[in-house]
C-alpha cells in the first residue's frame, strides 16, 4: 500500500463536484508548497458525439506564453534608428561587437 506524505495527508478534500468558486477557494486554502502549484479541471459538458455536436472557440490567456526574445541587430550606422524601430533591443555596429569582446558574453537570443 503506498503511503501519502504528511503535507498530502493534511489536505482537506471531499469528493464530491463543487462549484468553480469554491473549487478555487479550496485550492487557494489548501495551497502550501514552495513553489507556483498548478490545478488541472475536469469538465463534463454533455455533448453527444453521435449527433454532432461539438465545443470550438478560442481561449485568450492573460499572460503571454514563452519569453521575450533580446534582438541585436548589426547594422551600419545610418540604420541604427530603423532597426531601434523595427524592435531591435540594441542597435550598432562596430561598438556592438568590441561590447561582446570586452565582455565575453553575447547577452541576445538573436542576431540580424
Amino acid at each position: 500500500m503506498k503511503k501519502h506524505s504528511k503535507r498530502y495527508q493534511n489536505v482537506k478534500i471531499d469528493g464530491a463536484s463543487q462549484d468553480l468558486e469554491s473549487a478555487l477557494a479550496l485550492v487557494k486554502t489548501n495551497a502550501n508548497a514552495k513553489f507556483n502549484e498548478t490545478i488541472e479541471a475536469h469538465i463534463n459538458l454533455n455533448l453527444d458525439k453521435k449527433t454532432g455536436q461539438v465545443l470550438r472557440g478560442n481561449v485568450i490567456f492573460p499572460k503571454k506564453f514563452g519569453k521575450t526574445l533580446s534582438i541585436w541587430a548589426f547594422v551600419s550606422s545610418e540604420k541604427i534608428d530603423k532597426a531601434k524601430a523595427a524592435g531591435a533591443a540594441k542597435a550598432g555596429g562596430e561598438e556592438l561587437v568590441k561590447e561582446i569582446e570586452s565582455s565575453g558574453k553575447a547577452n541576445f537570443d538573436l542576431a540580424v
